[in-house]
């Protein structure tokens, strides 16, 4: 009896494409959120050099920290070295105290690059989606 088959090519290259597509994801997504952490950081920083009439070493001071191991980019304000001010001063520019009214910087930071990250990390996973299956 003639048993009918059915042939394929480009089985094995297609299987090595789904293997690694969940790499690519993480590597696009990881430049968007990275880029977006700069542009936080910037906006933090130009928020707060207008709000206030110091050194500038308290806007120097925000940084961006790496956690490759977690796969997050944290946008964070320290106390700045050598400035001889409090350690809390960012939080409490921040946020205000009882004698201090709020002079925000970070959160008005993060909020103006939220559309913009969403739509970049939805762009950057279809990209990363359609390369890997064609």
């Amino acid at each position: 009896a003639n048993r009918g088959g059915v042939t394929t090519t480009g089985l094995d290259e297609m299987r090595t494409a789904v293997q690694a597509f969940p790499q690519a994801v993480t590597l696009a997504l990881r430049e968007v959120a990275a880029r977006t952490a700069q542009r936080v950081l910037a906006g933090a920083r130009q928020r707060l050099l207008a709000q206030t009439s110091g050194t500038g070493r308290t806007a120097a001071a925000i940084t961006v920290l790496d956690e490759s191991h977690k796969q997050q980019f944290i946008v964070q304000s320290g106390p700045a070295p050598g400035s001889g001010k409090a350690a809390n001063l960012p939080g409490w520019l921040e946020f205000g105290t009882i004698k201090m009214s709020p002079r925000p910087f970070l959160g008005p930071a993060l909020k103006t690059e939220s559309s913009q990250y969403l739509r970049e990390m939805e762009a950057a996973a279809v990209a990363a989606a359609r390369e890997a299956i064609e």
